[in-house]
C-alpha cells in the first residue's frame, strides 16, 4: 500500500492525487519503482470518441507502449501531392478537442514504379485517456472493432477518407471501404 501525500488516498496499485496525475507501482527487490503518467488531459465527449473511432477504422493507430498506462494516437496517410489537406484537416480536428500533438511531411521514391509518394503523419502527445481507447480497440494485440462504437457522420467520414474510396462502374457508383485486418465477426458487425 501506499499513501499519497498530495492526496491523502491510500491505494493498493494506483495513485491518483488531486492535480489527476496517475501513477503505478510495485514493490520488487530494488524497493518502491514508479512510472509516471503524463499530466496532458482531454475530454472525451461523443464528438471526441467518434472522431477518433473512425480513424481507428482507418488509418490511425494506438502504438503499444511497455507500461500500458498512457498512450500516443498515429495517424499516417499517403496521397498525391495535392491532397494533403485533408491531413492538416485531421490534426485541425484534433486541436479541437485540445489533443496536441505534431505534423510530419515527407516523401518517398520507389524505384519500382519509378514515383515519389507523398506522406503525412501526425502524433499526439501522450495521453492516458488513449490507453481506454487501446484497451477498447485491442484484444491481446490484435485490433478488433469493439461493439460500443457509433456510426455517426463524423465516424463514417473519417472511416471513408481514411480507408475509403469511390467506385464507377458503367456509371453505377458505390462506395467501398476496406476491412482487410478485421475479422469476419468484426466486419459483419459493421454491416
Amino acid at each position: 500500500m501506499y499513501n499519497c501525500k498530495q492526496c491523502k488516498k491510500i491505494t493498493n496499485n494506483k495513485i491518483f492525487c488531486s492535480r489527476s496525475c496517475a501513477m503505478t507501482f510495485r514493490n520488487n527487490n530494488d524497493g518502491l519503482r514508479f512510472a509516471a503518467l503524463s499530466n496532458n488531459h482531454f475530454d472525451i465527449n461523443n464528438y471526441t470518441k467518434s472522431h477518433i473511432d473512425g480513424h481507428l477504422l482507418g488509418d490511425g493507430s494506438l502504438p503499444n507502449r511497455k507500461n500500458n498506462i498512457s498512450n500516443t494516437f498515429r495517424y499516417t496517410q499517403t496521397f498525391s501531392e495535392n491532397h494533403s489537406d485533408w491531413a492538416i484537416k485531421v490534426l485541425g480536428d484534433f486541436k479541437l478537442s485540445n489533443i496536441m500533438g505534431t505534423l510530419t511531411k515527407y516523401n518517398n521514391y520507389d524505384k519500382r514504379t519509378d514515383k515519389t509518394y507523398y506522406a503525412v503523419q501526425f502524433q499526439t502527445k501522450i495521453y492516458r485517456e488513449f490507453s481506454g481507447f487501446r484497451e477498447r480497440w485491442f484484444k491481446n494485440n490484435i485490433k478488433i472493432v469493439p461493439d460500443d462504437i457509433i456510426l455517426d457522420k463524423i465516424f463514417l467520414t473519417n472511416w471513408y477518407l481514411d480507408d475509403g474510396c469511390l467506385i464507377n462502374y458503367k456509371l453505377k457508383y458505390r462506395i467501398q471501404l476496406s476491412t482487410d485486418s478485421f475479422s469476419t465477426t468484426d466486419i459483419d458487425f459493421l454491416i
